[in-house]
């Protein structure tokens, strides 16, 4: 071992040895203080972004459905046939084209003591995907089938 240590090839790979330890450890001290502070700094200002744009598309949906909603729920029309007047109501109110132009499925009205009254809707069957058919084209309201009814006891 000593014979090797003192020969010309023994002492060269033996500073090749240290200066590849030394690399290394330089390499492990300047990510951890640099590279991986960087990366988490980036990546969390990433997901912060992306969290935004998530709740503003919430909250969109939230401020369309609230929009419906009191639109629907002003109506003295709406009001009459949950007091069971306005016989003609859903024949006049409701059609395969307004449920598109308002981007609904279904609506649900509920009389005060929260028992259902009515319930509308396009009908899954006909609307597999919403908005497009099977071929991927873009569905119109003639294609949809609009089931209406009034709820069962």
């Amino acid at each position: 071992m000593i014979r090797f240590a003192r020969s010309l090839i023994g002492r060269f790979l033996l500073s090749l040895s240290a200066l590849l330890l030394v690399s290394l450890f330089a390499l492990v001290i300047w990510e951890r203080a640099f590279v991986i502070p960087s990366l988490l700094t980036a990546e969390s200002r990433l997901a912060e972004k992306e969290l935004d744009r998530i709740v503003l598309a919430l909250e969109d949906n939230h401020d369309g459905l609230a929009a419906i909603t009191r639109d629907w729920a002003n109506w003295d029309d709406s009001y009459a046939f949950i007091q069971g007047q306005q016989a003609n109501y859903t024949s006049s109110h409701f059609s395969a084209e307004m449920f598109e132009d308002i981007n609904v499925q279904l609506m649900v009205f509920i009389d005060i003591q929260a028992s259902i009254k009515w319930v509308a809707g396009l009908d899954p069957a006909t609307n597999p995907s919403p908005g497009t058919d099977r071929s991927g084209n873009r569905r119109t309201a003639q294609r949809y089938r609009l089931c209406l009814g009034e709820a069962e006891r």
